[in-house]
């Protein structure tokens, strides 16, 4: 699964690409290879970690707001 064709989507909300990509983590959450658990508490963490493994980049977060970009550039 690449995670970057669900942040970079303009066309929609920030909450609603982040939910999207919440339902295909928990469908793919089923494969052995994928573990992971979104909510808006642990959202900060799930991205921090998709940015230390490269699964995206800060240039992924543009469209999101600016408060959650300075977030995840710490």
């Amino acid at each position: 699964m690449s995670t970057r064709r669900f942040l970079p989507d303009d066309s929609k909300p920030a909450s609603d690409r982040f939910w999207k990509l919440d339902g295909r983590i928990r469908k793919d959450r089923r494969m052995a290879c994928v573990e992971c658990t979104l909510s808006r508490s642990t959202m900060d963490n799930v991205l921090h970690k998709l940015l230390a493994e490269g699964a995206i980049t800060l240039e992924d977060l543009d469209s999101m707001s600016e408060e959650l970009q300075e977030r995840m550039k710490r």
